[in-house]
């Protein structure tokens, strides 16, 4: 059953896309990830301004990664569709940046969008609107016709397309959000307790069985630790209380160590 269930998901279109999205954006990762590992090297040799630049090129590699989940989502969905690759793309990512601003996505380090999920869905519903829209007799692009007469008909697609998403995700915030918010859809993990890491490693792992990285797709959490560890330096510095150093890969650690929490 659960062989079959694996098969399933692993011949799945949307499961191949995200595996080959993440697989084309693993170098842009790899990148951010030397840039990082590069500064802590030089700034323990002291060359502080050099430090400085290559942590600034490494964090900049970051914050723009989920802009580039959404450009390769949106390049592998319009090449199966055999959409215009340039405008699909276009659309996509202000599809992205205007519902990242609209919902506040935006990172508190550089003025980006920073949901990879967010990233995701926006490319994958505009290339699935404008795939539909493009079937229409009216709005089909026609060889026959004058380049004048196509040109009108995909900017006009792509203007329904992104019209149609600024709509839905307005009429999500302003209505639906304020009835779903009573509710708890996702579950709430305790950053400093073992059986929750569990939890977050078994999703992490099973989402990399398919080519995903888990780290990514679970950042909100990852987010968490982060603002965890800052408060804690702030509590150490003005209170002298016992500093938790927890870094982004915390739960690697967290799991590998038996589940202390203090290092």
């Amino acid at each position: 059953m659960l062989s079959q269930l694996i098969t399933r998901l692993s011949n799945n279109r949307i499961a191949i896309a995200l595996c080959n999205v993440f697989i084309m954006a693993l170098p842009i990762s790899l990148l951010a990830t030397f840039c990082n590992l590069l500064e802590i090297f030089v700034f323990r040799m002291e060359w502080l301004s050099f430090a400085e630049t290559i942590g600034s090129i490494g964090r900049l590699t970051a914050h723009i990664f989920p802009i580039l989940i959404n450009i390769y989502m949106a390049m592998y969905l319009s090449d199966a569709h055999r959409l215009p690759k340039s405008a699909t793309i276009a659309c996509s990512l202000a599809a992205f940046f205007i519902v990242s601003y609209q919902w506040t996505f935006i990172s508190v380090v550089i003025p980006l969008p920073n949901s990879f999920a967010v990233a995701l869905l926006s490319a994958f519903i505009a290339c699935m609107l404008i795939n539909m829209i493009n079937r229409i007799k009216l709005m089909h692009v026609d060889l026959s016709s004058s380049v004048v007469d196509n040109s009108l008909k995909v900017l006009l697609c792509y203007i329904l397309s992104l019209t149609i998403i600024v709509c839905v995700s307005s009429f999500v915030k302003v209505v639906l959000m304020p009835m779903l918010s009573q509710y708890q859809w996702f579950p709430v993990l305790n950053p400093l307790d073992f059986t929750d890491a569990m939890i977050y490693e078994f999703i992490r792992s099973v989402l990399w069985s398919f080519g995903i990285n888990g780290h990514n797709i679970l950042h909100t959490y990852k987010s968490e630790l982060y603002d965890i560890t800052v408060a804690n330096i702030e509590a150490w510095k003005n209170n002298g209380d016992v500093l938790n150093i927890i870094s982004a890969n915390f739960y690697d650690f967290f799991t590998g160590m038996g589940g202390s929490g203090n290092t």
